[in-house]
């Protein structure tokens, strides 16, 4: 990696960290899960939160660009039917730019 190129990734990883600490402050939750995944051919990281009320949240941070980054987050019971369905609708997303548009 060069020098732009580490910057960007220790940047990245305190975005990372700041949003996990945001996500887990409250007593009782944890993350319980980081992965990292290609999305829309997008590197992008998958957390899983064990919630301290007892629900879980999924989020998705997808980084669009070098220096931005979009969340998306599902949270319900564990093992709900919506918990099932994140992957499909992970998938389903995409950003407009990456969307073939019509021409007239």
């Amino acid at each position: 990696m060069n020098a732009v190129g580490d910057r960007l990734s220790a940047e990245r990883a305190v975005l990372l960290e700041r949003i996990e600490r945001g996500l887990a402050r409250e007593d009782g939750t944890r993350v319980a899960s980081r992965a990292v995944v290609k999305a829309a051919g997008r590197e992008a990281i998958d957390l899983v939160i064990e919630r301290a009320d007892g629900r879980r949240g999924r989020h998705r941070l997808l980084y669009v660009s070098p220096d931005a980054m979009l969340q998306v987050s599902a949270v319900g019971p564990p093992g709900g039917e919506w918990e099932r369905d994140v992957p499909r609708f992970w998938a389903s997303l995409a950003l407009a730019g990456d969307v073939p548009t019509a021409t007239p």
